[in-house]
């Protein structure tokens, strides 16, 4: 379990490094191994320390690390070979040396053994398509600097949480809401839409939240935004992933004989 954390306006603003970092706090006990950070006006190559956060930003990304796989080299957020792509991520890909493996036959080069690393690569070589080839659970946010489009992204099952939220011109991302609340970023207030979804349902379906302006990213969906759309209601893109169980029918007549069988 990790901690991430992030922030963008259209134009650079100091309080972008400054939510950054309080949702980043917040989010502490997700990761209690180590904290980094990158914002868009360090150089290109570049992942820093809280105390050398810039001053103004247009995005940032912040992380909270539980060292699981590469605990020397796995720090994030991480960046492909010339900094023009960085993620940070919370999750597992169970197929991340399969992809790693095709992506270095691509010409790829890695810089360590951490299956974040194919997330910045898969995405400089497939974009989009990336996400249907990604066996396992995450949530993560890329920025890609050479298009100016920062992405989030939900694993189909939804089992690592993604929430995010607009305020003044603002939009953030967030492990856990709470993180929001802590940061200043959210009030007391709840929706009114979302607290009869929770009446009727007995939980808050995708995308909405408890609190007027926030949204949970729905599983299996990812999130496009350019400089223009923060502040912004986002607009969520599914992708249908391509990964299948071995066990699962192939064609019509198994697909036929299994539902007679399970009636």
């Amino acid at each position: 379990m990790c901690g991430i954390a992030g922030a963008f306006t259209a134009t650079r603003e100091s309080r972008v490094p400054a939510v950054v970092a309080r949702l980043t706090e917040a989010l502490r006990h997700r990761g209690p191994d180590g904290e980094s950070f990158f914002a868009d006006t360090l150089p290109r190559a570049t992942r820093c320390s809280r105390a050398d956060l810039p001053v103004s930003a247009a995005v940032a990304l912040g992380h909270r690390r539980l060292s699981i796989v590469d605990l020397a080299t796995g720090d994030q957020p991480i960046a492909n070979e010339n900094g023009s792509v960085w993620v940070t991520y919370n999750g597992e890909l169970y197929n991340h040396l399969e992809l790693r493996r095709e992506l270095e036959t691509l010409g790829h080069r890695f810089a360590t053994r951490a299956d974040t690393e194919v997330l910045v690569h898969g995405w400089e070589e497939w974009g989009v398509e990336l996400f249907p080839r990604l066996n396992g659970i995450f949530a993560f946010a890329l920025i890609d600097r050479r298009h100016g489009i920062t992405v989030l992204v939900r694993d189909p099952l939804g089992v690592k949480p993604l929430f995010l939220g607009v305020s003044g011109g603002l939009t953030w991302w967030a492990s856990e809401l709470g993180a929001a609340r802590a940061a200043g970023l959210v009030a007391g207030d709840v929706s009114q839409e979302a607290l009869k979804l929770y009446l009727l349902f007995r939980f808050i379906p995708s995308p909405a939240s408890i609190h007027p302006h926030t949204w949970k990213l729905p599983p299996g969906h990812y999130i496009a935004m350019r400089a223009e759309d923060a502040g912004r209601e986002p607009t969520f893109t599914r992708f249908h992933t391509a990964i299948r169980a071995t066990a699962a029918p192939r064609d019509q007549d198994e697909w036929r004989d299994a539902l007679v069988s399970t009636l």
